[in-house]
């Protein structure tokens, strides 16, 4: 009777380090779009209004020769590493990490992390035919690691 116990316990534990495997590496996150006024948004998340702060750094960005020059590349590119903390020196808080800055189909992107909690995406449009797009990514620390649980997304019309 006692070997029957321990090797049920022994199945049983298995199976749960098994599903504690599988949730680690093969979860997913599913965001679903909700339904907000502009009020409740701005409540939830202040900073992803669209300020001078912003339309001045995307007039910056655009102005950039390095940028107007890949904007001139059929296949875009990316500022050197090297360049990017530099060009951008003004408009990074204390602590902010560019980890992003490059043009792809006429589109210039960057990506500005917040410390862990946080991280900006700018899309500018370099045709110049859409408003800027900026994305506002939340991040929460879990057991599994710092995960993304929220996106907040504003197109370059003031909230």
């Amino acid at each position: 009777m006692k070997k029957i116990t321990w090797i049920e316990i022994i199945v049983v534990l298995a199976l749960v380090a098994g599903w504690f495997y599988m949730e680690k590496t093969e979860s997913l996150t599913i965001f679903v779009k909700e339904d907000m006024t502009k009020e409740e948004i701005l409540a939830e998340m202040p900073e992803i209004a669209v300020t001078e702060q912003d339309e001045k750094l995307e007039d910056y960005v655009m102005g950039l020769p390095e940028v107007q020059e890949l904007l001139a590349q059929p296949d875009g590119g990316s500022i050197p590493n090297e360049k990017e903390e530099t060009l951008l020196s003004d408009f990074l808080a204390e602590g902010d990490l560019l980890t992003g800055f490059g043009v792809v189909d006429h589109d210039v992107y960057l990506d500005i992390k917040q410390g862990e909690e946080k991280q900006l995406s700018y899309t500018f449009d370099g045709a110049g035919t859409q408003p800027m797009r900026k994305i506002i990514w939340v991040y929460e620390q879990r057991w599994d690691g710092w995960q993304n649980t929220a996106a907040y997304e504003a197109w370059g019309i003031p909230m």
